[in-house]
């Protein structure tokens, strides 16, 4: 059926009577919008229907539906949607019946027809409100990934973000910037910053973010990421707040937010590292403003409380641990902290509480032989079964948490993850053994501090061979592997590693040797001798386009400029900027000793000073050259800066020789 309208009944050829008893049926009605379901939802009472009020929850309910009658619904406000219900027990479109409501944007209109009793139905206009929806495969957002935002930044010339998602992958210099596009109500934009240093996000030309002037810009951190949510055609707003509300009694919330800065600083708030995992409570001030006092562990205060001694935790000393060990009798443990000063023989033991969910016990064993600690009866501890004790060597200490009413759980795996690019983990662990031995791993006595490193063995499991002590060696050691008669083998080691960065190279023009260098002493190279040298220096600072020349060199004199001499490696002048790293490394092997030595070498180094992270390799060959072996040869690494300017200074900090 069609809807009548006024006009097509003042345009027809009825009778006056006729078309005023038409004229009445057809009533426009103003209603407002009410509830929020179809049982508190307002009435339409007219076939012709302008709504007010709506705002996105409010609603409306059709007329009890009569076949071949219909109901036009306008929604009058602009931006909120309208609900619109069935009376009890009709149904539109497939939605749900009674309370299914389809919805009518704003400044829109929906005609609703009822093609057989309690059912209407309705076309275009609306949006039907789906139910249920399955995705069989996640949903692909439009993304831009490896963006790089504008160089000395500003609105104007900033890089345009066209993607729902956006990466800006490089950001050289805090203040580089990126554009968001012109705000259209609804639209939404996510930008993470997995640059290097602060990113500026400006919003379109005569837009605004937040309640900032136009065209100001929000900064994101590194790392950080930021949703931008346009609320009409020209305002983006973000997350200013980080709510969190309480979760089960929905009284009070927990609000972090921002302040504002006499400057551009970035506040960042982080842990330090922790030894367990610990829960900060942030304490009642007693009024409407406060100032945090963090102690360790956190402790609830009133008001300002100062500490003028450690936190005393609920402790026993002096324990003695059963003798004969056991379960049954093993001396029961009652504090926080328990030290156990008295174990005369190995499996004397101690017992644990009864556990208690959230319950923390630590043990230390002080005594003179391996303690046993078992859990009250009907307890475990981590994956034993119920009655089962652990055991803590001579000067150990172990942490029990309760997990629950029944277990307790140790750290039974250090975890140690990779603390820069997180890819891999050091895990240290033990093993069963066939009997109750303990296996200590610990270190001989050092003469210096030392970084011992496990090789990759090349698959999936290997045995490491640990070695006493490097030896500094004159000449060249050999081995025979154990046989004497068997064939000399060469061995050798770090000749020199730098135990401080360099000097700097600064306000001078002249090529210019490093003071980190090392000089081969006389007759070390013999024919077969390999000798490795690796180096990598930084630009601290910059002056506008001037150069920086970088050379390993081999043989020169001890001078500003150096003389004579071989180069090994060359990297040519570059226009560099602050931070720019340059590296390299060379090996050469000794072919021939004597005055009239020769050498061949190959070596790679980074083409193009810059930022860390972006190397770019190239290669460097020297074909058989003289070297005197008889005479002691410097190994170092020059710089050489386009113009003697103060603002212009590099470093060297690491160079490390080996000789074998």
């Amino acid at each position: 059926m069609t809807a009548l309208s006024k006009q097509d009944v003042n345009a027809s050829l009825l009778d006056l009577r006729t078309r005023k008893a038409l004229l009445d049926m057809i009533e426009v009605a103003t209603v407002a919008a009410a509830g929020s379901s179809e049982a508190d939802a307002a009435s339409l009472t007219g076939s012709m229907n302008v709504v007010t009020a709506s705002d996105g929850a409010k609603g409306v309910i059709l007329p009890r539906g009569k076949r071949d009658t219909s109901v036009r619904v306008i929604n009058s406000v602009a931006g909120s949607a309208l609900l619109v219900y069935p009376d009890t027990g009709g149904q539109i479109n497939a939605l749900t019946a009674t309370t299914g409501a389809f919805t009518v944007p704003g400044s829109n209109e929906a005609t609703f027809v009822c093609d057989t009793d309690l059912h209407w139905y309705v076309a275009g206009g609306g949006v039907e409100a789906l139910d249920n929806l399955t995705m069989a495969n996640p949903i692909n957002y439009d993304h831009n990934t490896t963006i790089t935002a504008f160089a000395t930044g500003g609105q104007a010339s900033a890089t345009a973000l066209t993607g729902e998602f956006n990466n800006v992958t490089t950001v050289a210099t805090a203040g580089d910037s990126v554009k968001l596009p012109t705000a259209a109500l609804g639209l939404k934009i996510t930008v993470k910053n997995s640059g290097a240093a602060s990113l500026a996000v400006f919003p379109a030309t005569g837009d605004a973010i937040n309640s900032l002037a136009a065209n100001l810009s929000v900064d994101i951190a590194p790392k950080g990421q930021m949703t931008f949510r346009a609320i009409d055609a020209t305002t983006y707003h973000t997350d200013e707040f980080l709510t969190s509300q309480a979760p089960t009694t929905q009284k009070g919330s927990l609000v972090v937010k921002a302040s504002d800065n006499a400057a551009n600083h970035v506040v960042t708030v982080t842990n330090a590292s922790h030894g367990q995992a610990a829960t900060h409570s942030l304490p009642d001030p007693g009024g409407v403003t406060g100032t945090v006092l963090e102690s360790e562990p956190a402790q609830s205060v009133s008001g300002v409380k100062s500490f003028t001694a450690p936190v005393v935790y609920d402790h026993n000393t002096a324990i003695t641990a059963f003798a004969t060990g056991g379960q049954t009798n093993a001396t029961a443990l009652t504090g926080e902290f328990n030290n156990v000063t008295v174990c005369a023989t190995a499996a004397d033991s101690v017992k644990l509480p009864a556990a208690i969910l959230g319950q923390t016990i630590t043990v230390k064993n002080s005594g003179a032989a391996s303690l046993a600690v078992f859990p009250a009866t009907g307890d475990a501890i981590n994956a034993l079964a119920a009655d089962l004790s652990v055991d803590i060597p001579v000067s150990g200490e172990l942490t029990f948490r309760a997990i629950d009413g029944t277990t307790w759980e140790t750290n039974e795996v250090m975890v140690l993850p990779a603390p820069s690019t997180q890819k891999g983990t050091l895990l240290i662990k033990a093993a069963d053994n066939a009997a109750n031995h303990a296996v200590t791993v610990t270190n001989a006595s050092h003469g210096q501090a030392t970084v011992h490193t496990i090789p990759d063995p090349g698959g999936a499991t290997g045995t490491l061979a640990v070695l006493e002590k490097a030896n500094a060696f004159a000449g060249r050691l050999t081995t025979t592997d154990g046989v004497a008669a068997g064939t000399a083998r060469v061995m050798g080691g770090l000749a020199y590693s730098n135990a401080a960065a360099s000097a700097a190279v600064t306000t001078t023009a002249t090529e210019t040797l490093f003071d980190t260098k090392y000089s081969i002493p006389a007759n070390t190279l013999k024919a077969g001798t390999v000798l490795k040298v690796r180096f990598q220096g930084i630009a601290t600072a910059t002056n506008a386009a001037d150069t920086l020349a970088i050379a390993l060199k081999i043989g020169s004199t001890d001078a500003a400029p150096p003389v004579g001499g071989t180069t090994l490696i060359s990297i040519p002048a570059t226009d560099v900027v602050n931070n720019d790293v340059f590296t390299g490394e060379f090996e050469l092997i000794c072919r021939t000793a004597g005055a009239g030595g020769t050498m061949v070498g190959v070596g790679t180094f980074k083409s193009i000073p810059a930022a860390e992270g972006t190397m770019t390799i190239k290669d460097d060959i020297l074909a058989s050259t003289s070297v005197d072996t008889t005479a002691a040869q410097l190994l170092a690494v020059s710089a050489t800066w386009s113009s003697a300017n103060a603002g212009n200074s590099c470093r060297l900090d690491f160079m490390r020789v080996e000789i074998h």
